[in-house]
């Protein structure tokens, strides 16, 4: 049952790599360059921790103890290095998403200034 969860997990993980490559291609802007890559690379990353978990007694269960301690801790530096690049990558969305707000205001502000100033407006809004 093990097997068939993680070999579930890295199956999901290219799912997840196959859509961002098709919204890539689809739409190149929707994402910079930087945000693909890192999202495919974390991606790897994790598919790679899942096949370690699920090789990892295969590979070092006759081994030494410092063989078996290096080998669990790679697996969980991997694991560490994912998830600081998932945050990262949800600083940049988050970014983004602010940049984006502040410009439709600023862009809806300028607009609300051009009514105020046109010879039509007679310096009385709608609401008054």
């Amino acid at each position: 049952m093990r097997i068939a969860i993680l070999m579930l997990g890295v199956l999901l993980l290219l799912l997840l790599q196959a859509v961002e490559l098709w919204r890539r291609l689809r739409d190149p802007a929707a994402l910079t360059r930087v945000q693909f890559w890192r999202r495919i690379i974390t991606a790897g990353i994790l598919q790679i921790v899942l096949l370690m978990w699920l090789a990892g007694d295969a590979l070092v269960g006759r081994q030494s103890p410092l063989t078996k301690l290096a080998y669990w801790t790679a697996a969980l530096l991997f694991g560490i290095a994912a998830a600081f690049s998932a945050i990262r990558e949800m600083g940049e969305v988050s970014r983004r998403a602010n940049r984006e707000r502040a410009e439709l205001f600023r862009s809806v502000g300028v607009e609300n200034a051009e009514v105020d100033r046109s010879p039509a407006h007679d310096g009385k809004r709608a609401s008054d």
